[in-house]
């Protein structure tokens, strides 16, 4: 975990880009689960609030 504060936000929102378009296309990738936990990183600061 501490270890994604080191790493540049732009990875962070390819992954959610992608994981919310695989939620779409392949109905059993958890999405959710991914919304939870960028909302932690939003919360601890890693990530911007868009």
């Amino acid at each position: 975990m501490a270890e994604l504060g080191t790493w540049d936000p732009l990875w962070a929102y390819a992954f959610l880009l992608i994981s919310a378009f695989l939620e779409n296309v392949i109905p059993p990738v958890p999405g959710d689960a991914v919304v939870v936990f960028s909302a932690y990183l939003v919360g601890r600061g890693v990530l911007d609030w868009l």
